[in-house]
């Protein structure tokens, strides 16, 4: 056969992987891409941006001149700048894939992790069954890529081959060298991506619903967010009730962990939170459960969430936590820090700034409220802490509710019952305490007569019924 005949031959059969070009063509086209990619030497960094900008929006144009280097080129320089190039264009990039993987054959380990990089970025469903064969690939490098790109392109369907290889790694290891190897946590990492939980004995049925839930309760800086709880549920597609049942579940495992059991409880504490910030009247029976708990931090998150999801109507529950045997000073701290807000919307003045100066000790810079809730019947929540502070053995809680009064409230401001509460206090071994109801007494005591106020008279108050021990 003559050379010609031959070459018009080989033109044919690679001008359709050529994008219809020639390779004639095509290495022509590569050779004006090859200055453009800068691989070998430095250019200024207005040159490479603007060059790399052009070529990025030839988009297909160069596809034939992209293929040409892909299948001849072995300098990882510059495969290195054209995968790049490659990933960051906006057009489908199709064509190239063939190429890209026919890369994952070579003997280079470097080139292949930059074909695995960018297939886990750009490649298709198909590319997934390579990426698992590179799980096992000799080069640790690239069996550490492939794990990154199969967590982007796999789905939960995979998991069983991701722990078959795993567990095939794990095979004559001891379990403290397992536990060292940073390959198996790759893999470990993997499964978690795909949506699936480690512990097979604790499915719930939701495909990855309670990991996703749970990696994030677990999170060191923070918890899952309100936000991030909608965004759970509107990917996965299941209505927000499902959320909240989830967490409920893990409120009433974490309440039944032992004392050792610390990421139990840290699960708990913070559903607890999120459950209080959701809103939802369906996890109350949960949280009051909680609220009857011996461990402190969760008693106090289950007051939090219980106030913020009932608002106003938690009067009764504040009333138990406020006479109750099995709450201390700081439970009734944060069951005062959250009702503050209610007073301060009775009062007219701004709740998040009210709420702000109380628990920072200062007094409210709101001006005078607009006016006197414990003069009007709706006031429930004013009311309470009115008796409330009459009760308060506390001085800490005692200045916190005064403060909180005074500011609301008129009628407290000038009465009776505040002028024995702050003798009660004055006496306070704690300078900063004994230093606020001093003053606050001095002011009252300098009040005349006529102006002086009598709460229970005023506003027919009533004590809660159960005496602090």
């Amino acid at each position: 056969m003559k050379p010609g005949l031959i070459a018009a031959l080989a033109g044919a059969l690679l001008a359709p992987l050529m994008g219809g070009c020639a390779p004639s063509d095509a290495a022509r086209m590569a050779e004006e891409i090859l200055p453009r990619l800068h691989a070998g030497h430095d250019p200024t960094y207005e040159r490479a941006i603007k060059d790399r900008e052009h070529l990025i929006a030839q988009g297909a144009a160069i596809f034939p001149g992209c293929i040409h280097i892909l299948a001849h080129s072995r300098d990882d320089m510059v495969l290195s700048a054209l995968l790049d190039v490659v990933v960051e264009m906006k057009t489908d990039v199709s064509p190239l894939l063939p190429s890209i993987r026919r890369l994952l054959r070579g003997s280079d380990p470097w080139i292949r992790i930059l074909a695995v990089e960018v297939l886990g970025d750009v490649g298709a469903e198909e590319d997934v069954a390579g990426l698992l064969k590179l799980l096992s690939d000799r080069d640790a490098g690239v069996r550490k890529v492939a794990a990154q790109a199969l967590a982007k392109r796999g789905t939960p369907e995979h998991i069983p081959k991701v722990r078959e290889v795993r567990e095939k790694r794990q095979a004559g290891m001891g379990w403290r060298k397992a536990r060292r190897d940073p390959f198996i946590k790759d893999l470990g990492d993997v499964i978690k991506a795909l949506g699936q939980r480690e512990d097979p004995r604790t499915w719930n049925g939701d495909f990855g619903l309670r990991y996703e839930l749970r990696h994030g309760l677990l999170r060191r800086h923070g918890s899952v967010t309100v936000e991030e709880a909608v965004a759970i549920a509107e990917r996965r597609g299941i209505p927000m009730q499902r959320i909240v049942e989830t967490l409920a579940q893990l409120v009433s495992e974490g309440l039944q962990a032992p004392r050792n059991g610390r990421l139990a409880r840290i699960l708990c504490k913070n559903s607890l939170s999120i459950l209080g910030y959701l809103g939802r009247p369906s996890a109350l029976p949960v949280i009051v459960q909680a609220s009857q708990s011996k461990r402190e931090n969760m008693r106090r998150c289950a007051i939090s969430a219980y106030v913020r999801v009932r608002g106003k109507d938690s009067i009764e529950f504040a009333r138990e936590v406020i006479g109750g045997r099995r709450f201390d000073d700081m439970d009734r701290f944060i069951l005062y820090e959250q009702l503050s807000r209610y007073a301060a919307e009775e009062a007219g003045l701004d709740p998040d700034v009210f709420q702000g100066c109380i628990m920072s000790s200062r007094p409210p810079s709101t001006g005078t409220p607009k006016k006197d809730p414990l003069k009007e019947k709706e006031a429930a929540v004013t009311r309470l802490l009115a008796q409330a502070v009459q009760k308060e053995r506390d001085a800490a809680n005692a200045k916190d509710l005064d403060m909180i009064l005074s500011g609301v409230s008129v009628l407290y401001r000038n009465s009776i019952q505040r002028e024995r509460v702050l003798r009660r206090f004055a006496r306070s071994w704690l300078r900063r305490h004994h230093r606020y109801f001093s003053a606050e007494l001095k002011k009252l005591l300098q009040l005349p007569e006529e102006e002086r106020t009598d709460l229970e008279r005023a506003s027919a108050l009533e004590l809660p019924s159960k005496e602090r021990p």
